[in-house]
């Protein structure tokens, strides 16, 4: 169902500040992907943030684009965890360990290469 029913439906309700949240994150993916200009995006969000009732929000709702316009959230389908949660050992972090063992080996090796060179210098 299209977020415009939502505010169709009881157009005299007041706009609650995750509405507005809402349908101004969705109007700001339809503007990155470019399905909005610029004074269009910005007329828009002027009207999300002095929206008072839902009725002040179907005309908004109405200019996003159909991928943007269902009744679900704007950044459906991405799941957050915690901070400092540790994500699942994939491919991904099997080569990003095996990068940093890489390049700490390299790292000793030079540090090796510059000790020899300054004492060989000394002596």
């Amino acid at each position: 169902m299209p977020i415009e029913a939502r505010f169709s439906n009881d157009p005299q309700a007041a706009v609650s500040d995750a509405e507005r949240e809402d349908v101004g994150a969705r109007l700001n993916q339809a503007y990155a992907a470019g399905s909005l200009e610029l004074d269009d995006y910005q007329q828009l969000l002027d009207q999300v943030y002095k929206a008072q009732h839902n009725a002040d929000l179907v005309p908004v709702a109405r200019a996003l684009p159909a991928s943007l316009a269902a009744d679900e959230p704007a950044v459906g389908g991405e799941t957050f965890d915690a901070p400092g949660a540790l994500e699942p050992a994939g491919m991904g972090a099997v080569a990003h360990g095996s990068a940093q063992r890489a390049a700490v080996i390299v790292a000793g090796v030079l540090i090796v290469a510059i000790i020899i060179v300054a004492l060989a210098l000394i002596l």
